[in-house]
């Protein structure tokens, strides 16, 4: 399991480097469910580790070796 502190710090990524229509794009890149997920998620709640992957992985699909 994977605290929602670092899931936050990954969102608080994508809004700070990100533009306006690249966070758009982002979150709509995101499954459903973990967009769901990320709505309701509270930084000392405890969550699968699948979803910071997927994060994860939007972000390096969007932002390439910027996240890196």
């Amino acid at each position: 399991m994977v605290q929602g502190s670092l899931i936050r710090a990954r969102l608080d990524w994508v809004v700070g480097y990100g533009s306006r229509d690249e966070i758009i794009e982002f979150f709509e890149t995101l499954p459903p469910e973990v967009r769901r997920q990320v709505s309701l998620m509270r930084p000392r709640s405890w969550y699968d580790p699948a979803m910071l992957t997927e994060i994860d992985r939007t972000i390096s699909k969007l932002f390439g070796t910027a996240w890196r």
